[in-house]
């Protein structure tokens, strides 16, 4: 029953409705490799870059599984993203939407990669090696709403979060740390970053205090997109609700959308009660984001960046 109930989770995927052979043969891949292998391991991806794997780290079974992740983020990512745009990954776990950024980039532009948690902020450092990722800046912090210290979880792989207005950390305080924190405006004050083309914020639960931190953006409207995650059932509680989001957002003239993959356009979304995880899009100029995605297709295949060379790196322990 618990495979059937994993191949049913396989084929839920666009992706892997497309192409089902290859689908499946990466999930063996995986459970063979995760019950035989008691290391990391790499596997070339997208055509266009390598990975580290980890068994313990759902976002490297996602990959494996899936081999695009999210389909209609990734697919509004490469379809939006130009070389030399800026892109701010907030949560950016072990790395995999940034190694996908990176090459919907060409390999052109910066990307600042934030993910406080150790032992995922070492695993983004091996995949930024791996790839020769130049134009990546990652930092072992989070953006809040302010500079300072936090309380953060650990140990909750893709759910480690900043407990705030309250909400107790259900495991006890040995399962926390402090980490260093700073706003947005003030990390782009002190880097030179006057405009940033894509954000993606996707913090478990506290996207409002990473976006209060943004004013000075928002307020120029110099955040072209805005990707967020809001999810109603985060087992921690630890959430403001998507409806405070919204209302902050529009303050300064930014609408919600969904990204439709089929019709490569987005279409404005109203918030319901009960609608569960959603990855949605802030966007103020919604024409110029229509032209961009329009100048391009939806293949989702990538080649090699002709000047990338391989690199040998000694396997992480």
């Amino acid at each position: 029953m618990k495979l059937i109930r994993l191949l049913c989770f396989l084929y839920q995927h666009p992706y892997n409705r497309k192409k089902p052979v290859s689908a499946l043969l990466r999930f063996v891949d995986w459970h063979i490799r995760k019950r035989l292998l008691h290391r990391p391991w790499t596997h070339r991806v997208w055509d266009s870059c390598e990975a580290w794997f980890y068994s313990d780290s759902r976002e490297s079974m996602f990959l494996a599984y899936n081999s695009v992740m999210d389909w209609s983020d990734f697919l509004f990512i490469k379809n939006f993203l130009r070389p030399g745009n800026v892109v701010v990954d907030v949560g950016a776990n072990i790395g995999i939407y940034t190694l996908w950024a990176s090459t919907c980039l060409r390999f052109q532009g910066q990307i600042f990669a934030f993910e406080p948690d150790q032992v995922n902020f070492d695993r983004l450092g091996q995949q930024i090696i791996l790839n020769r990722l130049d134009m990546v800046h990652i930092e072992r912090q989070a953006l809040w709403n302010e500079p300072g210290v936090k309380t953060f979880t650990v140990g909750k792989d893709m759910e480690n979060h900043i407990p705030f207005n309250g909400v107790e950390v259900e495991d006890g305080p040995e399962k926390t740390v402090s980490i260093k924190v700073d706003s947005l405006d003030n990390y782009a004050k002190t880097h030179h970053i006057e405009r940033i083309d894509l954000i993606k914020v996707d913090v478990e639960g506290g996207e409002y205090f990473v976006l209060e931190g943004a004013k000075n953006f928002l307020s120029e409207q110099k955040i072209v997109s805005i990707q967020l995650e809001f999810n109603e059932n985060l087992g921690h509680g630890n959430v403001l609700g998507a409806e405070t989001v919204k209302n902050y957002l529009l303050g300064f003239g930014y609408h919600l959308y969904e990204f439709d993959p089929g019709m490569n356009t987005l279409h404005p979304f109203k918030l319901f009660k009960g609608m569960g995880q959603k990855n949605l899009l802030a966007i103020a100029d919604l024409s110029l984001v229509q032209t961009l995605l329009k100048e391009k297709g939806t293949d989702l295949r990538f080649g090699c960046a002709p000047e990338k060379n391989q690199l040998t790196m000694k396997r992480p322990s």
